[in-house]
């Protein structure tokens, strides 16, 4: 007779997707400071003010398409910047939802001159509003602000009044 063996040990184990975001070091904070413009930098600010913002807030504070919002947040994610995360809803998709990263934080602290080990920026608790029950309350108050930044808008291209520069 012969044995059998178990399905699990014919299974060739899947090799983890390699990731992409940066290592926060030293030199990493070096190439942001290089890289980080004024409007990536007051972005930075607007999540960790607000705790969490979302990809379609983020493009009617700062930016006059999707799709440049979208190329530029995956670009600070990939810098560890910014975090991510899109919760489940039952139908349609929801959008990105952002919140602050170790070296965004880190960088927001040395632009307001404070020591980063000081601050004590502990980024499990910072995506831990994804969990959070207050997470829909705290988006719903954190789209009136986009908004009336996006209405006071006077046209696309001139800058937002309370925004940051034009790029």
């Amino acid at each position: 007779m012969l044995s059998a063996t178990p399905q699990h040990d014919l299974r060739i184990p899947i090799p983890q997707r390699p990731s992409t975001r940066a290592a926060v070091s030293a030199e990493h904070h070096a190439h942001l400071a290089a890289r980080l413009t004024t409007r990536d930098r007051w972005i930075a600010r607007m999540i960790a003010e607000h705790r969490v913002l979302t990809s379609t807030q983020i493009t009617q504070l700062a930016f006059p398409s999707r799709r440049a919002t979208n190329l530029r947040l995956r670009q600070l994610y990939y810098w560890r910047v910014i975090n991510r995360f899109q919760p489940y809803i039952g139908a349609g998709r929801a959008p990105m939802f952002y919140v602050l990263d170790v070296a965004g934080a880190h960088a927001l602290a040395h632009e307001d001159g404070i020591d980063p080990t000081a601050l004590k920026f502990r980024p499990e608790l910072s995506i831990g509003i994804a969990h959070s029950l207050r997470l829909a309350h705290t988006h719903g108050a954190n789209s009136i602000f986009p908004t009336l930044i996006h209405h006071a808008h006077p046209h696309p291209g001139a800058g937002h009044p309370c925004g940051p520069p034009a790029p």
